[in-house]
């Protein structure tokens, strides 16, 4: 028996191999995987048109076909784009986050309605109306890479950068957090939740119990969670992928990412003002003001406007988020996982969060909250 990674031979009956630790199956297993894998395919070949459940507040379980297709219905959702996030907004009646995807596509349509004139005026009829049509061009592709880039593999990846979570390589660690994750993940997708076929699960570098979901594709879990009883891990792990189930990690990635330009130009303002306000020419002209005090105006105002608009977003943010969380809760709860989650929130959830679990926390309810509406739901949960 040779090693399928390095070619190394290897004895009968090893579990990994002694050259570079690759875990080696049986011919046994193998014989098994391959039948398990024949009898998978030919189950799907006798399926016509998938279909998936969606768990809602209204009616926790109504089988429904996906409006995305097949794809979508599969788990295959690694690419996603504008039109399938606001059409999914739109379906889940998610109002909040449709209400702010119309602002941002109002933005867009005026700042493309007024290139018109104004490039007709500067160049000309006909070089401006090329002029406006390549700016019409260019720049909802900005706005659509920048999307495509904030929801898959770069904005995870920056999230991932900033709380912390890194791949698992050790075997150890693979035994301990990937495996338990992985079967969590299969018993959820059989009990009806729409999950991505490649959801990858990382370790967060923290002393703290927390399981995280910080992408439609990436879960982290810290090595304390896995010290805790079984049931209270799983509840965790249940809740978080509820929450990709209903794209829940998508808001706070797509909030941050489509505010990038405006938290960049906000600052860029408050910087030029600043400058101005204390070393421009403070001599005033015969209609004008001085450069001090319209430094001193535009640093203000940028403040002001950019603070107003953050709270706005924070507000969009929250709404959504909030009530995710809590169809989150009942789900665990229907699982029969209500008391366990409880546990987890009335004794090892983090009682403060560095920077970036404080990020992850943003819009969630307080877990006094959160335990209140378990126990309007039935469970019997006291503290002890």
């Amino acid at each position: 028996m040779f090693c399928p990674k390095c070619g190394n031979e290897i004895k009968e009956g090893a579990s990994f191999c002694p050259k570079c630790g690759t875990k080696v199956a049986s011919n046994q297993e193998n014989f098994q995987q391959n039948n398990y894998k024949s009898q998978n395919s030919q189950q799907t070949k006798n399926v016509k048109k998938p279909t998936m459940k969606t768990i809602s507040s209204k009616n926790m379980e109504q089988t429904t076909t996906s409006d995305f297709g097949e794809d979508f219905v599969s788990g295959n959702i690694k690419e996603r784009h504008f039109a399938k996030f606001y059409t999914l907004v739109k379906r889940e009646k998610k109002t909040g986050m449709l209400v702010y995807l119309t602002i941002l596509l109002a933005i867009v349509a005026y700042v493309e309605i007024l290139s018109f004139p104004a490039a007709i005026s500067e160049y000309g009829f006909f070089p401006g109306i090329f002029g406006a049509i390549f700016t019409a061009i260019v720049w909802p592709t900005f706005i659509w890479c920048l999307f495509q880039l904030i929801l898959n593999g770069f904005g995870q990846a920056c999230m991932r950068l900033i709380v912390g979570a890194s791949k698992i390589e050790r075997q150890d660690m693979i035994e301990s957090i990937t495996i338990p994750v992985e079967a969590i993940i299969a018993e959820a997708r059989q009990n009806g939740l729409t999950l991505p076929d490649d959801i990858k699960v990382y370790q967060m570098k923290t002393d703290e119990a927390v399981v995280y979901a910080f992408g439609m594709n990436s879960i982290g879990v810290s090595y304390a969670m896995t010290e805790l009883p079984e049931e209270v891990f799983k509840a965790k792990v249940l809740a978080e992928l509820y929450r990709i189930h209903v794209m829940d990690p998508d808001y706070l990635l797509f909030m941050l990412g489509s505010n990038l330009i405006s938290i960049i130009l906000g600052l860029f303002a408050i910087v030029v003002g600043w400058v101005y306000m204390n070393y421009g020419d403070r001599r005033k002209g015969l209609l004008t003001e001085s450069d001090s005090m319209m430094g001193a105006l535009l640093f203000a105002s940028s403040i002001v406007c950019l603070s107003a608009w953050m709270g706005v977003c924070f507000l969009f943010i929250r709404g959504g988020v909030r009530a995710n969380q809590f169809e989150a809760d009942r789900y665990v709860a229907q699982c029969g996982y209500g008391e366990a989650l409880c546990l987890y929130l009335d004794n090892c959830m983090p009682r403060e969060f560095k920077f970036g679990l404080k990020l992850l926390e943003v819009g969630h309810p307080s877990r006094n909250h959160r335990i209140a509406a378990l126990q309007k739901l039935g469970v019997a949960y006291k503290a002890y």
